[in-house]
């Protein structure tokens, strides 16, 4: 079926999981046996880490803490850092989310700035769990549409201003995405190129 985050949501599906309109943003995934669990980190610091936080508690409390096989986080690094070092700020900030998470192995992430969106990018993780490994789409975010309706029972928020995690309302969630098909591109989308532009390292 497949769940779409919107900012500070998260939530888990063994299929897909889309993140809509990523421009200071990350799209954080952990992969395990047999699910996806994802987060839309709004702001790097301490608002990503109380989402990465509870996300651990999702994943502790279906019981999957011990089965985590991949971890990814892509975005746009030239918006969220604007460091000289643009890789080196987003390993650090994925070293922070895999010691938060209790995750050990693979930490991958691409960054969205290679296609120079004007309105963000929709970014999509979809499993394939014999390699261990999200196969991973991207598209500019003004060349998608949206559905809204009735969130997932697998889709959750967590309200900064509350401290807590709090119940998604009416059309206050995405629920499908699809491409503004154009001769162009022929209703597609872009799978990343990972031997050039997908980053890889290991936390231990």
């Amino acid at each position: 079926m497949g769940i779409y985050l919107d900012e500070d949501q998260f939530g888990n599906d063994n299929s897909v999981v889309g993140f809509p309109h990523i421009v200071l943003c990350m799209g954080v995934v952990v992969m395990t046996s047999n699910d996806l669990y994802g987060a839309h980190l709004a702001s790097a610091g301490t608002a990503s880490a109380n989402v990465i936080r509870v996300l651990r508690d999702l994943i502790v409390q279906d019981g999957a803490d011990n089965d985590m096989k991949a971890l990814y986080g892509c975005c746009n690094r030239q918006l969220r850092y604007g460091a000289d070092d643009k890789k080196a700020a987003w390993k650090t900030e994925m070293t922070g989310h895999a010691t938060t998470l209790g995750y050990t192995g693979n930490v991958y992430g691409f960054c969205t700035s290679i296609i120079g969106p004007k309105d963000g990018t929709y970014v999509e993780y979809i499993p394939d769990y014999a390699q261990r490994k999200c196969k991973v789409f991207y598209k500019r975010n003004e060349k998608m549409d949206y559905a809204s309706g009735n969130a997932s029972a697998n889709v959750h928020k967590y309200h900064q201003f509350h401290n807590q995690v709090v119940q998604i309302h009416h059309g206050l969630a995405k629920t499908d995405a699809s491409i503004k098909v154009t001769k162009s591109n022929k209703g597609q989308l872009h799978e990343v190129n990972y031997l050039l532009r997908m980053s890889n390292f290991a936390v231990s």
